[in-house]
């Protein structure tokens, strides 16, 4: 009988690749929320060690420039954190869409894998009905022999 050969093997290796990329650009997606947490958790250190230390100045000696100084600094650090949240909310959408196309490709994939195993186990049957079928014919021919001669 013939060797297997799974005629839909160019729509599931163009389904790999889909799904290749999915997942690459999923692990970008992951990389760039992590990195975006990172900057906004710095920025929030930042913040918290400049008020800290503008808590500090006013403890020892008051000066209202100094005061004023510190409170826009502090305005600008808590622009800094808002901007830094909005880019890490990005982040985290644009995970989301990747691992939401990641699971679609991924499922396509194994719609055309569950396929794949459907036709070779049906091969598999066929080739063994046939080899079954040819061994009986030869065990009756056998036997025809064995009756002829005897």
């Amino acid at each position: 009988m013939k060797p297997f050969r799974f005629r839909l093997e160019s729509v599931r290796s163009l389904r790999e690749l889909a799904e290749q990329k999915e997942r690459e650009a999923l692990g970008h997606a992951a990389f760039a929320l992590r990195e975006a947490e990172e900057a906004l958790s710095q920025a929030q250190t930042a913040y918290h060690s400049l008020a800290a230390s503008l808590a500090s100045r006013c403890e020892q000696t008051f000066r209202a420039v100094d005061q004023s100084a510190g409170i826009a600094s502090l305005r600008l650090a808590e622009a800094e954190i808002k901007r830094r949240e909005a880019k890490r909310d990005e982040a985290r959408e644009a995970r989301q869409q990747a691992y939401g196309s990641w699971v679609e490709s991924r499922r396509a994939l194994e719609v055309i894998e569950r396929l794949a195993e459907r036709q070779k186990r049906q091969h598999r049957e066929d080739t063994y009905r046939a080899e079954q079928a040819e061994l009986d014919e030869f065990a009756g021919l056998m036997a025809g022999k064995e009756s002829i001669v005897s």
